[in-house]
């Protein structure tokens, strides 16, 4: 997917009133802490894709966890364009309030309208009550026959268009979860998000942590950026910001900067090669606080059956050339701790890890 590489988006939030609902028997909480673990399907290493229940009685939806962006959205009943995607249909539910605030959010591919409102929220084996939402009634430029049918949005709430209170922030408010953070892990059997902390038996190894840019994105500076052992110099002389984006399926950089992957790996864009190219390839090494983190060949190709293609592209909507954006393909190179509370990014060595 990616339509949303970075989402700015425009809501406004209300209350509402509460009710209880079954827990969803398949989600656990974890003995150990207050934390909630939400299964996901990883889908080709480039799309991840949890289950929430809305409204009374609950609909089910496909939510996407987008970590760039901070509004939660689901097509209406009468949504134009939701193609595939199912659709919530307000007039079953006997919690739902409509809020007549006119929203247009702008991705950088595609585009969503709608109407604010708000209702009960089943995930995790948690009820969030009140939760404030944008009701879809038109969807352009994306995908008709995408996998999610909504998206969750779980960046900082300075970007949460209308300034509305973010999902996350429900689950502290809530007092839900005790710790203001939330994790992913990818692998190809047992993906999951991780609410209120971190679950020790997703990580092989202890977590390094990476502070973050105040700018209300999951954004960390990085000193430098090099492919095996040649320096990518940008035209400024400064470094670059490096977003973790779970919304976005690939890794997104600045034409220069792809120009230089390119040069300095051999490969050329949409070409498919054998799976055994990744055994020739550099790694791609970032320097954060005199720290260097690795992203292998396995992570930045994607690879199907017996080929692998470029997992790297430009875009034309991406704000600035010194901007990486570390999508899905990246996450399943390392178990991604967000921080919320303390302001940090920790990556850990996944459990699973090719």
């Amino acid at each position: 997917m990616k339509a949303f590489t970075i989402c700015l988006l425009v809501v406004i939030l209300v209350a509402a009133e509460a009710i209880q609902y079954i827990p969803i028997q398949k989600r656990h909480k974890n003995k150990h802490s207050q934390t909630y673990v939400e299964s996901l399907t990883n889908s080709h290493n480039t799309e991840l894709f949890g289950t929430i229940h809305v409204g009374t009685p609950p609909q089910e939806f496909t939510v996407i966890f987008d970590t760039g962006s901070s509004n939660f959205w689901l097509p209406s009943h009468t949504c134009e364009g939701s193609g595939n995607r199912r659709t919530f249909k307000s007039h079953l539910s006997t919690t739902f309030v409509k809020k007549d605030k006119k929203i247009s959010i702008q991705y950088g591919k595609g585009a969503v309208q709608g109407v604010l409102g708000q209702d009960h929220v089943s995930i995790a084996g948690m009820n969030v009550k009140n939760v404030s939402f944008a009701n879809l009634n038109k969807v352009s430029g994306m995908d008709p026959k995408s996998k999610f049918d909504g998206l969750i949005g779980l960046a900082f709430p300075e970007i949460a268009a209308g300034k509305v209170t973010t999902f996350l922030e429900h689950l502290l408010d809530q007092q839900l979860i005790r710790d203001a953070s939330f994790s992913l892990y990818m692998s190809p059997n047992n993906s999951a998000i991780v609410l209120g902390g971190i679950d020790r038996k997703y990580a092989r190894g202890p977590f390094r942590y990476f502070p973050l840019r105040d700018d209300g994105y999951w954004n960390v500076e990085v000193e430098s950026f090099r492919m095996g052992h040649t320096f990518f110099e940008t035209p400024e002389g400064n470094g670059f910001v490096v977003m973790f984006d779970s919304g976005t399926s690939r890794i997104i950089v600045g034409k220069p900067l792809l120009e230089f992957v390119l040069a300095e790996t051999g490969l050329t864009e949409g070409t498919a090669y054998s799976r055994n190219v990744v055994d020739f390839l550099p790694p791609i090494k970032l320097e954060i606080e005199d720290d260097i983190f690795s992203i292998p060949p396995t992570s930045y190709m994607i690879c199907e059956d017996d080929y692998c293609f470029l997992g790297i592209k430009t875009s034309a909507s991406l704000p600035s050339a010194s901007l990486i954006i570390l999508g899905d393909i990246f996450l399943r190179t390392y178990y991604t701790h967000f921080d919320y509370g303390n302001m940090r990014i920790g990556l850990a060595k996944p459990a699973y890890f090719d």
